[in-house]
């Protein structure tokens, strides 16, 4: 029997059991997932992010990078990422 167009049952056939299984399984692993493997680095990331967007000059990942304090964050990051690409493509 239907209600304004919506079955009664999320249960009544096969495929759907096997869809309401298939969606639980993914939830669980995207937990663990998120869980396991995400969130311990959320502290890294952030420091990496405050470094990465100080003013003063400091290191990250390894190489150094001197920033005027009076430039702007896309300046910043723009002269990051170009020292980064040499320093990459140079070690490779």
């Amino acid at each position: 029997m239907r209600i304004s167009g919506f079955p009664n049952s999320f249960y009544d056939t096969a495929p759907k059991k096997r869809r309401i299984v298939g969606l639980v399984m993914v939830a669980v692993l995207l937990t663990f997932f998120l869980v396991f493997n995400r969130v311990p680095k959320l502290d890294t990331v952030r420091a990496d992010l405050a470094v990465a967007t100080s003013p003063v000059a400091q290191c990250f990942q390894g190489f150094c990078i001197e920033g005027s304090p009076d430039s702007s964050l896309l300046s910043r990051w723009w002269d990051f990422s170009l020292t980064y690409l040499r320093l990459v493509s140079f070690g490779m």
